[in-house]
């Protein structure tokens, strides 16, 4: 995993955060941000969320884990994202085919997994795509909401207030 960055138009320049064979080739990497704190979420070669922050110039942190090994597919598609409060969100299909949620505390420290209630076991393929999306953000009953890919093919749609999440709904 490496991180490019440039500095007033200049040069793209890579700053390695791994070394090789951390994850696999292609995997997944999702950013989150909070304030000036820009995080990178990945899942390692070993099944592991993993989580890497940065602050402005200082240097990149190493790895802190969010999720114990062999608990998702490794390279796995993450969806990440800030709730309804503004607090940083990911979200990652485990490898029972459960999405699962971790949250952050405003901070590096991060909590989860915690699967979304009322989805059993295969519900979907594991590592499969999840997309985070807000409904009514500046109303006074926002939501958060995830779209889902099910195991039989259905774009499916849920909809969330802090812990209560809808059951999934199909598209069409």
């Amino acid at each position: 995993l490496q991180a490019l960055s440039v500095i007033d138009g200049g040069a793209w320049s890579p700053s390695p955060l791994t070394k090789p064979g951390f994850a696999p080739p292609g995997a997944n990497v999702a950013t989150s941000q909070l304030g000036n704190l820009l995080g990178v979420l990945i899942v390692d070669g070993q099944g592991v969320l993993d989580f890497f922050h940065s602050t402005k110039d200082a240097p990149w942190s190493s790895a802190s884990t969010l999720s114990v090994e062999q608990s998702l597919p490794a390279g796995a598609r993450i969806a990440t994202g800030t709730d309804y409060t503004g607090i940083p969100v990911a979200f990652v299909v485990d490898n029972q085919g459960v999405p699962t949620e971790f949250r952050s505390s405003r901070s590096t420290v991060w909590t989860g997994p915690k699967p979304l209630p009322g989805l059993q076991d295969n519900f979907a393929r594991p590592g499969a795509a999840v997309s985070f999306f807000k409904i009514n953000p500046d109303s006074s009953t926002p939501q958060d909401g995830l779209f889902i890919s099910s195991t039989e093919g259905q774009i499916l749609s849920t909809r969330g207030l802090g812990q209560d999440w809808t059951p999934p709904q199909p598209l069409w």
